[in-house]
């Protein structure tokens, strides 16, 4: 059984997963891909002298406005070090994205040696604003270890105009990831977030499949609050994603074709023979079975709209990622073949 634990004081009312997703669709497209990393220059620092640790939050201007999902914002809540949010610290919401559900603490000793910093580069109307926490370390390594030897670079890219997200993920190291996600089992949990208040209902949309292989990744979970408590936690990523490593959330335009939960509609979700899907959009997807260890099946297509029965008799039993993608994004729904 997965220990649970709270980074962050959080209440949400009881909801199920396919109830919160009903009454909050997801707004973005998620990508993910592999690239270079590199390290902030000549960035503004907005730490002190002083170590952080994980009770720390800062407030970083952008240099102009981004909305995120509805919220206009100019300014980077750092919430704890670990989660962005576009609301302030004097009332208790977090909606934003959250960039890893560990408890970091700056590794330095007497003065500080894991800087947050920022950049703002390009032309008005088309800038990328970058922040950066560098070279971070995990605080129950030194509860548990009395040690901070792991650590993880992490970056924020937020695009004018456009509005698109970006998390990029550099040199990592670590050893004890059932002590630091401790909340998800050792797996890491990296999402949107969308949430009121301490008294209003929210999710967390994390990214599941193997963090080794972009490719594999998509949002396809929610992890549900209730009393200070959780009470549904995905499966979340295997493994950290390795440096050069990069989550892309772009909004969802009005009005645009999209494969998503309301245009797909994959059951049953424990099956033995088959499974079927709904799918509502005019324009062609291809679907792929995939298990959840990352390896493709035999089993690809292209779906129409309509009703598809997809015969799952050459597929051994097990856990299985349903793969759907057309020019305007990408949907998976895990399911169980009996």
């Amino acid at each position: 059984m997965r220990k649970i634990s709270i980074p962050f004081i959080i209440l949400f009312y009881l909801l199920f997963s396919n109830a919160v997703r009903a009454q909050q669709p997801f707004h973005y497209w998620f990508g993910a891909s592999s690239g270079t990393y590199s390290s902030l220059t000549g960035a503004t620092v907005v730490t002190s002298t002083t170590p952080w640790d994980s009770t720390s939050n800062f407030s970083v201007p952008i240099g102009f406005s981004i909305n995120i999902d509805g919220t206009v914002t100019d300014h980077v809540y750092l919430h704890r070090v670990h989660a962005f949010c576009v609301d302030t610290f004097t009332i208790p919401i977090l909606h934003g994205f959250q960039l890893i559900n560990a408890a970091l603490i700056d590794r330095g000793s007497g003065s500080s040696s894991s800087p947050i910093s920022y950049t703002v580069s390009g032309t008005p109307g088309s800038q990328i604003f970058k922040l950066e926490i560098k070279n971070a370390g995990f605080i129950e390594e030194l509860i548990i270890h009395s040690t901070l030897n792991d650590y993880t670079n992490i970056q924020l890219w937020l695009y004018e105009g456009t509005n698109v997200v970006e998390i990029h993920y550099g040199p990592s190291q670590i050893t004890n990831p059932s002590e630091y996600f401790t909340n998800s089992g050792g797996d890491p949990i990296v999402g949107y977030s969308w949430r009121k208040n301490l008294t209003g209902s929210g999710t967390l949309y994390s990214v599941d499949g193997p963090a080794s292989n972009p490719a594999l990744l998509a949002v396809d979970d929610s992890m549900v609050f209730s009393s200070y408590a959780i009470t549904h936690v995905p499966e979340g990523l295997l493994g950290y994603p390795p440096s050069g490593t990069i989550f892309k959330y772009t909004p969802i335009r009005a009005g645009v074709s999209n494969v998503n939960i309301e245009s797909a509609h994959i059951y049953p979700t424990v099956c033995k023979t088959e499974i079927m899907v709904d799918y509502t959009n005019m324009e062609p997807t291809t679907f792929e079975v995939i298990s959840m260890k990352g390896m493709p099946t035999v089993m690809k297509g292209i779906l129409q709209n309509g009703t598809t029965h997809i015969d799952l008799s050459r597929v051994a039993a097990g856990n299985y990622l349903l793969s759907l993608q057309n020019s305007s994004g990408k949907f998976v729904q895990k399911f169980i073949k009996l």
